[in-house]
């Protein structure tokens, strides 16, 4: 796939097709691709990459509970974030390196927030090169930050070695305008449709959201 057309074709998936499954061996093949090609300090790799088949119903609803979208509003009403309900679950945590790290310096010292700032920068330039590596074979990717509402429960869930601060949910993705709740037993409406994000991307960029130049110094 040619680039400008990978980064366009990229949406947040919220329903999935659940005829057609991607193979562990695709995953793991974009796994060792980005693992080759990331950048990462050192080749540190701050974080761990957990791969999980979401096939297990109670498990599934589980994951679905801790990811409650809006803690305003209780479970009939929440839309939930069913990003968490696909085929497959990336589970991205941090890893401690700081032994990697007195390898170059041996009173090598870093503070907790200086520790969370680089870490998470460079968890989020794997989860790019992952849903990326992805989209190229045709994959769909949902991100959800929302496990972060019980990251230990989320972490057992996945069989994760460290609680993960997000998930990307894999498989293909659905247009539908709604998807069944596990949590309530009963069809809801997704957050939004995948073919609303430019637009809506656009509209908002007239009503005092950043503008290209607020974002982009040239």
């Amino acid at each position: 796939m040619e680039y400008q057309q990978l980064i366009e074709s990229r949406r947040n998936y919220f329903a999935w097709n659940y005829d057609k499954e991607i193979s562990k061996e695709a995953i793991v093949e974009v796994f060792e691709e980005v693992y080759m090609n990331v950048p990462t300090k050192n080749l540190m790799y701050p974080y761990t990459v957990t791969l999980y088949k979401n096939d297990d119903v109670e498990k599934r609803k589980q994951l679905m509970t801790i990811c409650h979208r809006n803690t305003s509003h209780d479970l009939e009403r929440d839309l939930g974030n069913p990003q968490v309900l696909a085929p497959w679950i990336i589970g991205i945590g941090f890893r401690d390196v700081v032994d990697l790290e007195t390898r170059y310096d041996p009173v090598y010292r870093r503070s907790e927030k200086t520790v969370l700032q680089m870490d998470a920068f460079e968890a989020g330039i794997l989860s790019t090169y992952i849903m990326l590596g992805l989209q190229n074979r045709g994959y769909n990717t949902g991100i959800s930050q929302n496990c972060c509402n019980d990251p230990e429960g989320a972490m057992e869930i996945i069989s994760s070695p460290t609680p993960p601060i997000f998930i990307i949910g894999v498989g293909y993705g659905s247009n539908a305008a709604t998807y069944f709740d596990p949590r309530t037993d009963k069809v809801k409406n997704v957050p939004y449709t995948p073919d609303v994000v430019q637009p809506s991307r656009k509209q908002k960029f007239t009503e005092g959201n950043p503008s290209f130049t607020d974002v982009f110094k040239i």
